[in-house]
């Protein structure tokens, strides 16, 4: 195996919003019609449910946050540090046992076969063109993690 530059680092930016536009402006026009909707089916004589559609349409947004705001992705000798508008989320690579590629991203695992937790305390990343760039450096750094130390029986 070659050894591990600890000076390498792979920065890169996702932002799926601005990717499609059409996309972007029908899920805009959906969000803006289920908001619509909701206004009216809570509507009723004496009750304004304006405080509540608000409400509805500010919770909708931001559970699709990952889509309209910009995710910044930098891989060091160190570990994962994930920075979003809604803060920072940094692993270091002994925390990560295996890895998957798929079609959009790359999901790093603490778990060295498939868990139903791995959801939950893995961490997904979305990649821009950069697939096999990113999962050659994660493999190396995944792999020299799970090597056994020299010296040391298991």
């Amino acid at each position: 195996m070659q050894e591990l530059r600890d000076d390498t680092t792979i920065e890169w930016t996702v932002h799926p919003f601005r990717k499609n536009i059409r996309k972007s402006a029908a899920l805009l026009f959906l969000l803006a019609g289920l908001s619509l909707f909701f206004h009216i089916a809570m509507a009723s004589p004496g009750n304004n449910p304006t405080l509540f559609t608000i409400a509805v349409s500010v919770i909708l947004f931001l559970s699709l946050r990952d889509y309209f705001f910009p995710t910044h992705y930098r891989l060091s000798a160190e570990g994962v540090l994930v920075e979003t508008t809604f803060g920072r989320r940094f692993k270091r690579w002994n925390s990560f046992r295996s890895f998957s590629l798929d079609a959009n991203g790359l999901f790093l695992s603490p778990f060295e076969g498939r868990s139903r937790l791995e959801n939950f305390r893995g961490l997904y990343l979305l990649l821009d063109g950069n697939g096999p760039q990113v999962a050659s450096y994660v493999k190396e750094r995944v792999l020299a993690r799970a090597m056994p130390l020299e010296g040391v029986a298991r």
